[in-house]
């Protein structure tokens, strides 16, 4: 028996086949990612001609498996079925496609709360006490792994999940899954009757790949949207880190959605009426993430053919955002730093809106093109790229760091989360004690909760870093066709060389290989050059993110402190009466002291700052002055930009 590795390692991609089986027959495709079930390398070893055959049925998606091969190098190599079966529920029925078929025929299929009829389509909502919809999560599930990348299995003990399935007629098209935040805004609406509010989060969203390319996506998406609009409960709405063609489809429709409802056909035409309040009130209106909404807006204004005020708009949200990173350069190279992430966002929003062709009109035609400006923009070819060949050991190995970095957000959610339970337990647990105990743990209970709003939100911005990470990775895969295209010439005149030394091609190919040489020094030199620029602002997201939130817990913590001093903790005889309570009204100031600290804590007011044994000091790090002088430049410069040219919308 043969034991060359090559002959008994196959890729899992290649010999797992999914397939959706219904009365006319069967559909089959290949899975994106296999890498949850088989590892990072996603290959199989030790057996031949291995073919794993994995079949759903359209209604009741009960499970089939299947797993054949021609020769097992031993008993020690894994097992390929019941590695499978790790991630399948205990419904799959094995091997046995007879009675497959006989128990699918037997089950029955429940619709759930109707929310959206959609012409021949129809989506349900499900909640996890109910049986049927546990037992469908656990059969559609394994479609999260393989077709969302860093993908995992949710809790569905948690009551606050729940899933939306798009069906056509009995027939499943898609699916999304969702989790239900408590929206804390404050310890006055936190201690009245007012009803509970909440922030919906998409978790995740398949549609399956035999019913892609029908706008099906669009249609699932605006069903959940829609059902939570109509919802006064759901305060805001947001998306756990949405991958590129995710995101590209919540831009659109959500884009859409305003600008139908004239928000965005009808923007303001000066700069200066754009101010922070103005965000938050039409965010909130529409209950979008702020940030979301900011960039609707920016691709708004590119929408209709304002490029001046998108330009002022875009750059003014980038310099308040990295303030803290271009305020260490000099004028010039942070003017340049704005300008090309400008172009960046523009060529992606660019490429976004001639995807939505709201109006077919001369709009589309008149929108004048760079050479960048395509359909397909630069950052749209480099995920192309990227996709088309594994990519480059480093992009591997950045990819590894992306995933852990997805398990520590979703751990921190679940502390977060968590918090929040421990912050109303306090309250109800110190309810019915003594009056100062009772008062002081529900404001206690105030700030715990804040803990955990304040650890939500760090997510958010901790997210950021990883995203910047993955766009380091997206670069790395770009690069390797020049890699590999020089090292394809290289080979070739080798081998012409071996076999034909006289042949004509190889001072052709000498010239391609000085041309294709040329092309890989400049690749390597913008790698170069973008991986520097990005690690440093992925990292400055993350460590801003840490300061702020770790100022702000010591902020809550004093003030607890605080409160814990309204106990009077003075021993008592038996027999003896402890003083009245009377500090309702200074836990109730603390409290207002607590949320108004936090609300005017900016990351320029940092108080903990690294004392440096370098030729640095703290203040050349964190010169507050400076940073406040050069917003203020900014801002000037584009208010005097504004005025000498005065832009009106179209």
């Amino acid at each position: 028996m043969s034991y060359d590795p090559e002959k008994w390692t196959v890729s899992s991609n290649d010999v797992l086949s999914i397939s959706i089986a219904d009365d006319d027959g069967y559909t089959s495709f290949k899975p994106a990612f296999t890498y949850p079930i088989f590892g990072d390398s996603e290959q199989i070893f030790g057996y031949k001609d291995l073919k794993i055959n994995l079949a759903f049925h359209y209604t009741t998606f009960l499970p089939f498996l299947k797993v054949t091969y021609s020769e097992k190098l031993n008993d020690e190599v894994d097992d390929v079925k019941d590695k499978m079966l790790e991630f399948l529920p205990a419904s799959t029925v094995v091997d046995d496609e007879q009675l497959w078929v006989e128990t699918f025929k037997k089950e029955k299929v429940e619709r759930g709360e109707l929310i959206a009829k959609l012409d021949e389509y129809a989506v349900y909502k499900y909640g996890f006490d109910n049986e049927f919809a546990v037992e469908l999560n656990k059969r559609l599930q394994i479609l999260v792994l393989m077709f969302i990348e860093a993908g995992s299995y949710i809790d569905t003990s948690d009551s606050l999940w729940s899933l939306f399935v798009m069906r056509k007629d009995d027939t499943i098209i898609g699916f999304t899954t969702s989790y239900s935040y408590f929206k804390y805004n404050g310890g006055e609406e936190f201690d009245s009757n007012k009803a509970i509010k909440r922030r919906n989060k998409i978790s995740q969203f398949v549609i399956l790949p035999n019913h892609q390319n029908g706008l099906h996506g669009s249609q699932l998406y605006q069903a959940v949207i829609n059902y939570w609009l109509a919802d006064p409960e759901v305060q805001e709405i947001c998306v756990e880190d949405p991958n590129e063609k995710f995101d590209d489809l919540r831009y659109r429709n959500d884009f859409k959605r305003l600008f139908e409802e004239g928000v965005l056909s009808n923007l303001p035409s000066s700069i200066s009426k754009l101010d922070e309040a103005w965000f938050v009130s039409n965010a909130a209106s529409h209950k979008l993430e702020l940030n979301q909404f900011k960039k609707l807006v920016e691709m708004g204004y590119l929408y209709n053919e304002n490029v001046k005020l998108a330009r002022l708009v875009i750059k003014k949200r980038l310099y308040i955002k990295n303030r803290d990173g271009l305020s260490e350069l000099d004028k010039a190279l942070r003017n340049d730093k704005l300008q090309t992430a400008y172009e960046g966002i523009r060529q992606e929003y660019t490429r976004i809106l001639d995807a939505l062709r709201l109006h077919h009109d001369e709009r589309q035609a008149k929108r004048v093109k760079s050479k960048f400006f395509g359909k397909a923009g630069i950052a749209s070819t480099f995920r192309k790229n990227a996709a088309a060949n594994f990519g480059p050991e480093l992009a591997r190995k950045l990819s590894a760091l992306i995933k852990l970095e997805k398990n520590v957000l979703r751990s921190i959610e679940l502390v977060a989360r968590e918090r929040r339970e421990v912050a109303k337990q306090l309250s109800v647990w110190g309810e019915d004690n003594d009056d100062d105990v009772s008062d002081v743990t529900d404001k206690l209970g105030v700030l715990i909760y804040e803990i955990g709003e304040l650890e939500d939100q760090y997510i958010d911005k901790y997210d950021q870093y990883r995203l910047t990470l993955k766009s380091i990775r997206d670069i790395e895969g770009s690069v390797q066709p020049t890699r590999e295209r020089k090292q394809k010439i290289t080979d070739e005149i080798a081998r012409l060389k071996y076999k034909d030394p006289q042949s004509p091609k190889i001072a052709v190919l000498e010239q391609e290989l000085v041309r294709a040489e040329a092309e890989s020094l400049v690749a390597e030199a913008q790698l170069s050059n973008i991986t520097r620029e990005k690690f440093k602002a992925g990292f400055n997201y993350q460590f801003d993110a840490t300061r702020e939130l770790s100022e702000k817990l010591a902020l809550i913590a004093g003030y607890g402190k605080a409160l814990l001093e309204l106990l009077d903790d003075a021993p008592v005889t038996p027999g003896e009466t402890r003083p009245a309570y009377d500090g309702y009204e200074a836990s109730k100031q603390i409290i207002i002291d607590a949320e108004n600290a936090l609300a005017a804590w900016t990351l320029d007011q940092a108080a903990v700052k690294p004392a440096l044994s370098l030729h640095q000091t703290a203040d050349d790090v964190y010169d507050e002055e400076a940073d406040e002088q050069e917003a203020a430049e900014a801002e000037a410069e584009w208010a005097e930009d504004e005025d000498q040219q005065p832009t009106q919308i179209n």
